[in-house]
C-alpha cells in the first residue's frame, strides 16, 4: 500500500504537463514572438520575454495561460504631445495587430490589462510594458488609466534561489494552485507562489506532503514582496474562509 507522500508524488506528477505539452508552448511563443519582434509590422516591439508559471516551471494540467511580455519602445509609443500612450490605445493596437495575422485571425481578444490569443488547449496574454531604469517594467493597470510597476523577474530570482535549497518547492506550488483552480478561489497564483517561497525559508519540508500541509498552515504569511502587498488583505480573507476545504482535497486526492 503506497505511503501518503507516495500518493501526493503521483497527485504532482499526473498534474504536471508533459514533455509534448511544453513542446507545444515553446513552438507557439516563438512563433508569436517572431510576429511581435517583425520590424516591418512597425510595432515598436524591442524585445520579449515569458514570465508566469510557464516561465518558473510551476504550470499545471489542464493548460491555462502563458505570459509573454513585450517590452515597447518609448519612442514609438508616444502621442502628439510627446506623452506616453495610454493603455487602451496601445491594447487596442496590439489587438488589431495580431488579428489581422493569418494564425491568429479570429482568436485574439482583449483582456485586462492584456491581449489574448486563444489556441487550441491553452492561451497566451500578451502584456505591454516598458522597462523602467534600473529594474522592473510599467504595464496596464486593470482599469487601463495608468501604466503601474511590476517586477515579475524578480520572483523568479526568489523561487529559483528557494529550489537550490529545497526540491519540493514547485511541486507544492503546483499542489496548492491545483486546490485552487478546483474550488474557484480568488487567489493570485503568484501570490500562492510567494507563500511558498517564504515557507521554504522558515520550515524545513522533508516531503511534498509536509510542504503542503505547512502551506495551509502559514498562508498569511507576508510575502514582503512589493508585487502582491496591495492585494495581501483581499488574499488573506479567501485563504481564511477557504482552509477549511483543504483537508477533504488532500485526502480525495490521495485515496
Amino acid at each position: 500500500m503506497s505511503t501518503l507522500s507516495e500518493c501526493v508524488d503521483s497527485f504532482i506528477e499526473n498534474i504536471t504537463v508533459t514533455d509534448r505539452q511544453e513542446s507545444s508552448i515553446s513552438q507557439s511563443v516563438k512563433n508569436l514572438n517572431e510576429h511581435l519582434k517583425n520590424k516591418e509590422a512597425k510595432m515598436g516591439v524591442r524585445r520579449t520575454f515569458t514570465a508566469g508559471s510557464w516561465e518558473r516551471d510551476t504550470i499545471i494540467r489542464p493548460l491555462d495561460d502563458v505570459d509573454v511580455f513585450a517590452v515597447l519602445d518609448p519612442a514609438v509609443w508616444q502621442d502628439e504631445y510627446g506623452q506616453r500612450s495610454s493603455p487602451q490605445s496601445v491594447l487596442v493596437s496590439l489587438k488589431n495587430y495580431l488579428n489581422g495575422l493569418s494564425d491568429y485571425e479570429g482568436k485574439v481578444t482583449q483582456d485586462r490589462p492584456c491581449v489574448t490569443i486563444q489556441l487550441s488547449h491553452k492561451h497566451i496574454d500578451v502584456l505591454p510594458c516598458f522597462q523602467e531604469t534600473g529594474r522592473g517594467y510599467l504595464m496596464p493597470s486593470s482599469d487601463l488609466k495608468f501604466w503601474i510597476f511590476t517586477d515579475p523577474e524578480l520572483l523568479e530570482q526568489e523561487l529559483a534561489t528557494a529550489t537550490t535549497t529545497c526540491k519540493f518547492v514547485k511541486g507544492i506550488i503546483k499542489a496548492v494552485k491545483h486546490w485552487k483552480r478546483e474550488h474557484d478561489i480568488s487567489i493570485p497564483s503568484f501570490h500562492a507562489e510567494e507563500v511558498t517561497v517564504a515557507v521554504s525559508r522558515v520550515v524545513t519540508i522533508s516531503d511534498h506532503a509536509s510542504g503542503i500541509k505547512e502551506w495551509f498552515k502559514r498562508a498569511e504569511i507576508p510575502s514582503g514582496s512589493s508585487q502582491s502587498s496591495t492585494q495581501a488583505p483581499r488574499t488573506i480573507k479567501p485563504l481564511r474562509k477557504s482552509n477549511r476545504r483543504k483537508s477533504v482535497w488532500l485526502k480525495r486526492r490521495t485515496t
